[in-house]
């Protein structure tokens, strides 16, 4: 009876952290380049290197960076305030598996 309740718990407990950083899904695309600091545009990035973690300088309530090589093995960084700091694991190992190719950022910003 007592393993019921600690799964029971620990699904609760999945879905109320889950739901705390809500993935930003209806956004209004805008032809220009956020702004990001420091700007990160157009640089060569070796393979070894500390993840680039960055502020996003764009008004709003919640932040949300999707850095990929290929959009089917992403990092998502989701955020309440405007600071990116990316997970050195999940860095290196996008980095490894991207080399030689571009490492793009898509921005997402919730306003109110």
């Amino acid at each position: 009876m007592t393993k019921k309740y600690v799964n029971l718990l620990v699904v609760f407990i999945s879905i109320v952290l889950a739901s705390c950083h809500s993935k930003i899904e209806n956004f209004k695309d805008i032809q220009r380049l956020p702004v990001i600091f420091p700007d990160y545009t157009g640089i060569v990035i070796p393979p070894n290197i500390a993840p680039l973690n960055f502020k996003i300088i764009e008004p709003g309530t919640e932040y949300e960076a999707r850095i990929f090589v290929k959009k089917e093995n992403q990092i998502i960084v989701r955020s309440k305030t405007p600071k990116i700091q990316i997970d050195i694991k999940k860095w290196h190992s996008l980095l490894q598996d991207g080399k030689g190719a571009k490492l793009l950022i898509e921005i997402l910003v919730k306003d109110k």
